[in-house]
């Protein structure tokens, strides 16, 4: 008895913090500051290492495919946020070795444009850096740190941030979100820019 309590209590647990995880996600992305700050190091010339092997999500789940058409490919249950001004996001856990993992898909017009994989603390994050380097490096010994990526040849990139929590992050940089980011920061630029203009002469005015 005492151990079905204990197994029910976990999954409770587990439960709570994915429904946690989730909600936080959804207030993080509503907000494309946060975006940005993902694709901030693509603003300039970055470092990174090519790999000949294609960076995606899986066999049938490539970036740029459609939203609808990637959920036809999801074999366990998700959850979709649907966001009309930026992107709509699948989350859903799954295994990855025996590895329990949360799984972002982030669309933008309905293409794949960014995915996510977040373990768990306890996971042991060097085993996942070699299992990346094997699959994408191969002969090629030079690893990916928090200052450079690995790209293929779809201009796709990889990174690993490795924190609190080991994330893999996948981004492309095709199918206009890149684009639209840049866009959004010289807008932004820009309104700063004339706050700051109004905000000195109405100060100028005053003295």
């Amino acid at each position: 008895m005492i151990k079905v309590q204990k197994t029910i209590n976990q999954l409770i647990n587990k439960r709570q913090y994915y429904n946690s995880y989730f909600n936080r996600c959804i207030n993080k992305y509503k907000k494309i500051e946060n975006y940005y700050s993902l694709y901030e190091e693509f603003k300039g010339e970055i470092k990174s290492v090519k790999t000949s092997e294609i960076i995606n999500h899986s066999s049938k789940i490539c970036f740029g495919i459609n939203l609808y058409d990637a959920k036809k490919y999801i074999d366990v249950p998700f959850r979709l946020k649907v966001n009309k001004k930026l992107c709509d996001i699948i989350f859903y856990k799954t295994k990855l070795d025996s590895h329990k993992i949360i799984v972002e898909l982030h669309f933008f017009k309905k293409k794949l444009v960014f995915f996510k994989y977040l373990f768990p603390t306890t996971v042991n994050k060097s085993k996942i850096e070699e299992r990346v380097k094997k699959k994408y490096l191969k002969k090629n010994n030079t690893f990916c740190n928090k200052s450079n990526l690995i790209v293929d040849e779809n201009n796709n990139y990889l990174r690993i941030e490795n924190e609190v929590s080991l994330t893999l992050n996948y981004y492309s940089l095709e199918f206009d979100f890149f684009n639209s980011l840049k866009k959004y920061q010289m807008i932004n630029n820009y309104e700063n820019f004339k706050k700051k203009e109004y905000i000195s002469n109405k100060f100028n005015e005053i003295i």
